[in-house]
């Protein structure tokens, strides 16, 4: 079972990286920020980011700073410290930046990376791979966080399988998305 699923996901990868390498890193970019995608994108940007950048020690301030200014007694400022509105609103104005960000590098650079230059073509293929690499690995941290929320004999029948020569057990231990639970775990 570890070497067929060690292949199948090595196969995947692979195919991420012809695919990548076809459309290129513009067209591919363009493709992953469309429509709802793009929102997704976002969504799942602050996901994986946000846990991340919540710990940097300025932000931290301001949103204790933000958090202390409804420490007044009452059942409304009761409520929003309930529900963590600091927090609430850290992710919406994330949300926002990270579709403002997301539009102009976007339009920038799938410019720069469609030139017609030979140079510029090989380019634009070798960072496509990588691009569409890079989805399918997140993605894939992605199905492994949703493991882990499950828990149980689930788990750990699914790490169980996870121990062949590709080592995908690490990456399920060592799972960058778990950041955000373990931080409101941890804090809250």
């Amino acid at each position: 079972m570890h070497l067929t699923l060690d292949l199948t996901f090595l196969l995947i990868v692979l195919a991420a990286a012809l695919i990548g390498s076809l459309a290129g890193f513009g067209r591919g970019l363009r493709w992953f920020t469309k429509g709802i995608v793009g929102f997704i994108l976002s969504f799942f940007f602050c996901y994986v980011f946000g846990g991340i950048i919540l710990k940097l020690p300025f932000v931290a301030k301001l949103l204790k700073l933000l958090a202390s200014t409804w420490d007044k007694r009452g059942a409304f400022y009761d409520f929003l410290k309930a529900v963590h509105l600091e927090i609430i609103l850290y992710y919406i104005i994330l949300f926002f930046v990270a579709q403002l960000v997301r539009i102009l590098i976007v339009h920038l650079i799938s410019k720069v990376f469609e030139w017609k230059a030979k140079g510029m073509k090989v380019i634009n293929r070798i960072l496509g791979a990588v691009l569409f690499v890079a989805v399918t690995l997140l993605f894939t941290m992605f199905v492994f966080q949703i493991v882990d929320w499950i828990g149980g004999q689930t788990e750990a029948d699914f790490v169980e399988n996870l121990h062949g020569w590709l080592r995908l057990d690490r990456l399920f231990e060592h799972n960058p998305l778990n950041s955000l639970v373990k931080y409101i775990k941890d804090t809250f």
